[in-house]
């Protein structure tokens, strides 16, 4: 069994203090998480420079880049996740939002994510979305739900370890 693996999801930062944030936690966690449509002051060339040193560490989230809804066409021409795909940085869709657009990244190293922050649907159901996301080769694999009850909690767990004989990478 892998060594358990800490990510620092990052929000609602000034782009500017995005370097020392990445210093400054470097030894705790092992991955970051970067929303690009919080972070203010974004300036691409300066976002690339910080990333660079940390590529096999990041993932990048490019919901509703810079306040926008996702436009793909937009997000193609990014700076950032031009930088992304030619560096092999992680990029993370949301499978409830982006799925239509996710072939626009084919061969793009990618984390798929599925949320649902009312319930959690069963494990069936579950285990569809997990289908679903095979298509498209993501990396990893990344569930995320909203337990009404320990019984949730418990299903989540069983699914994890179902998931662990099948997928080299998931998070549940």
């Amino acid at each position: 069994m892998s060594a358990i693996k800490y990510c620092l999801p990052i929000r609602n930062v000034a782009g500017s203090d995005l370097a020392d944030i990445l210093r400054s936690n470097a030894t705790a966690y092992q991955y970051f998480e970067i929303w690009l449509d919080t972070i203010s002051e974004l300036k691409s060339d300066k976002i690339i420079d910080v990333i660079s040193g940390y590529r096999d560490r990041v993932i990048l989230v490019p919901r509703a880049v810079y306040g926008r809804d996702n436009n793909y066409s937009d997000l193609k021409k990014d700076p950032i996740l031009q930088f992304a795909a030619s560096e092999g940085v992680l990029v993370d869709f949301d499978m409830t939002v982006d799925c239509q657009k996710i072939d626009s990244f084919a061969g793009q190293r990618k984390l798929l994510s599925y949320h649902n922050y009312q319930q959690t649907p069963s494990e069936k159901e579950l285990l569809a979305v997990i289908e679903k996301m095979r298509s498209y080769s993501p990396e990893i694999y990344k569930l995320a739900t909203y337990c009404n009850s320990s019984l949730d909690a418990l299903n989540l767990l069983q699914l994890r370890l179902t998931l662990n004989n099948q997928i080299d990478k998931s998070i549940v």
